[in-house]
């Protein structure tokens, strides 16, 4: 286990703004490349020994301390940028070795997590003009196998491994924010790699500025355009069903409604088509459908489907008839699956996956907060990984499908681009309106401004004095200044600090006390 760490550890390269890693000896300017390796060592430093998960995610945590947190921020020399990102990675690294070694499973729990709060104290320490930056830069690194891995960012991994704790952060929902308004869009580089840049004319108050195909893709106009198609399929589908007699006449034709129906039900499907080949292979589904009809039809009879309903519905309910898929069923084939139904309906579904689900259930519920802010990063991260740069939304897709895509191998790429981008024009030009006049004269960012002065609460004031120590000139009834703001907060105990290590580091200035003084004594005896 040992060895196959230390060999994914060598391959885990960064590369920085989708470059291609290299796999050559390191020199001195690809020590900076060597980032995940050297974070992952620190933290095994950090926690040579298990610790409780408590000790680690607590905000006065005395493992993850200030000082620890600007060690790791500083790990990454003149690629600091690239820290967070490469923590996350560490973490992903950690846990897989406690899936592939469970004897020390709490032990890499502890590493992993430590990585994931450094990247959030570490993000959360960072300006906020730097933030995005930081979130959204893409990387690669070398994969276990050798092969580069696709780019991705600090955010798009965290949500990829569920990093409940990185994303629940203020700094994470800033960065989703803003991909969900979208004040940052992808843009393809030269690589044809896809880097997240700032929207240029959010700042523009012009509707034609803002009358752009591309805005199509930002989540937030899917979400709403998906809403509203949802809704008119549901009022076509009231309006092709409430005549039902109708069908039985033979001269019927199909009415406006049926038709609008069966395109957009065919539009839905190849939507959710496309989704399941990216999800799962299913090419061994119909290969076993295609084998439990094969021994079906084993004793030259097919069919008995009230029979095996039946069956099925007695085993669930606990009542199992083992005679009838014996002697109706190709012994022994079929009663070996009603046996493999039984176990999976009795042992598994009825006592253990109701027991877990119940756990997960109750996990999700004293976590609720956190989860919702992952859910809706995954959601959002979700609708802009799209497979091509052009987002045709169901039912339009029909027309991608069956009259855009073949000129893509006729056209040059400029004419296929400008294709694209008049044909989404007329189709999307109702909703793009909208978002033009949206994003123009009600989003805009002088409103955006004038709204959050309102409704926003009040910006950090801590150290001004104005605030701390406010003065009354022109009032004679009295002085709220009387005593300093230092002296009244000269009492708060500190609380960034745990009572251990509060009274570790004042042993420390007490140690530094005594050996001054054991120097003065020396030098004048």
């Amino acid at each position: 286990m040992g060895d196959s760490l230390a060999v994914e550890e060598q391959r885990s390269a960064l590369s920085f703004k989708s470059c291609v890693p290299e796999p050559k000896p390191k020199t001195g300017s690809d020590m900076n490349q060597e980032l995940v390796k050297r974070c992952r060592a620190m933290i095994i430093k950090l926690l040579p020994v298990e610790v409780g998960l408590s000790q680690i995610t607590d905000a006065t945590s005395s493992v993850i301390t200030p000082e620890v947190i600007s060690s790791f921020a500083k790990s990454g020399g003149d690629f600091g940028k690239a820290v967070p990102f490469a923590l996350l990675r560490v973490k992903a690294l950690f846990m897989a070795e406690a899936h592939n070694n469970p004897a020390d499973y709490d032990e890499n729990l502890c590493r992993a997590t430590a990585a994931e709060v450094l990247a959030r104290r570490i993000v959360h320490n960072l300006p906020i003009d730097k933030l995005e930056s930081i979130m959204s830069t893409r990387y690669r690194y070398r994969e276990s196998d050798g092969d580069e891995s696709a780019p991705s960012s600090a955010l798009e991994i965290a949500i990829d491994h569920h990093d409940t704790i990185f994303l629940s952060s203020s700094e994470a929902e800033h960065v989703v924010n803003c991909l969900w308004r979208g004040d940052l869009v992808q843009r393809n580089n030269e690589n044809m790699d896809i880097d997240y840049v700032p929207y240029q004319p959010g700042e523009s108050s012009s509707f034609w500025a803002h009358l752009n195909p591309d805005r199509m893709s930002v989540p937030r106009y899917q979400s709403t355009f998906k809403i509203v198609v949802w809704c008119i399929f549901l009022f076509v589908y009231s309006q092709s069903v409430q005549t039902p007699l109708e069908s039985f006449n033979a001269e019927r034709n199909w009415d406006g409604y049926e038709i609008v129906l069966y395109v957009m039900a065919l539009a839905f499907l190849i939507e959710e088509t496309v989704k399941m080949f990216k999800i799962i292979r299913i090419a061994p589904r119909p290969m076993a459908t295609v084998s439990l009809y094969a021994l079906d039809a084993a004793d030259g009879e097919t069919g008995g489907r009230g029979i095996v309903i039946n069956n099925l519905i007695q085993a669930l309910l606990g009542a199992p008839d083992f005679d009838s898929p014996s002697e109706r069923f190709g012994y022994p084939f079929g009663l070996i699956i009603f046996y493999g139904w039984n176990f999976v309906a009795t042992i598994i579904l009825v006592n253990v996956l109701i027991a877990l689900f119940g756990s997960a259930y109750s996990d999700v519920i004293d976590n609720e907060t956190d989860e919702y802010l992952v859910f809706f990063a995954h959601k959002t991260i979700d609708l802009i990984r799209a497979p091509d740069s052009y987002v045709y939304l169901a039912p339009f897709n029909l027309i991608e499908a069956f009259l855009i895509a073949p000129f893509e191998w006729i056209l040059s790429r400029d004419m296929y681009i400008a294709l694209n981008r008049h044909t989404m024009t007329v189709l999307f030009f109702v909703p793009l309106t909208f978002i033009a006049f949206f994003e123009s004269q009600i989003s805009h960012s002088k409103n955006r401004s004038i709204s959050a002065y309102f409704n926003e609460p009040l910006t950090d004031e801590e150290g001004d004095p104005v605030v701390e120590d406010p003065t009354c000139e022109n009032d004679d009834n009295g002085e709220i200044s009387r005593t300093k703001f230092e002296d009244l907060i000269s009492v708060f105990p500190d609380t960034t600090l745990t009572e251990g290590a509060g009274i570790h580091r004042e042993m420390m200035m007490m140690r530094k006390q005594l050996d001054r003084l054991e120097a003065a004594i020396r030098s004048q005896g």
